[in-house]
């Protein structure tokens, strides 16, 4: 198992894309703060939700430092809205979390060490 890198260094950014689905949020925002590994942000690219919706992302957003809400005045759609979000992504990879998807406990960890591991690797 390869554990390089610098200790505390964030090299992934999970991307969630939201319009509406308020209750999703639970179950796929629970999934990235139970992972397994800490060295993660996550990124909330709201698309002109909902009230219902943008208060639960607001109250993610509050909840931890590493979770950030990015809110769009109005509904763009789902490609419009990654693009745009990318704008926000300071990390070097990036993982996209449907708000219907879940990560297994130890996925961000497993995918930081092949990150470390394998620093030559590129998409």
């Amino acid at each position: 198992m390869c554990l390089d890198g610098l200790p505390g260094e964030i090299l992934l950014t999970v991307l969630l894309p939201v319009y509406g689905r308020a209750t999703y949020l639970e179950n796929a925002v629970s999934s990235v703060l139970g992972q397994s590994d800490l060295q993660w942000r996550l990124l909330l690219a709201d698309d002109g939700s909902d009230l219902v919706t943008l208060s639960e992302l607001e109250r993610w957003a509050a909840k931890d430092e590493r979770i950030k809400l990015r809110r769009g005045a109005k509904n763009l759609g789902l490609f419009a809205n990654l693009n745009a979000a990318l704008e926000d992504v300071d990390t070097t990879w990036l993982l996209l979390l449907c708000s219907d998807d879940c990560l297994e406990l130890d996925a961000l960890e497993k995918l930081n060490n092949l990150i470390k591991c394998y620093p030559e690797c590129d998409l």
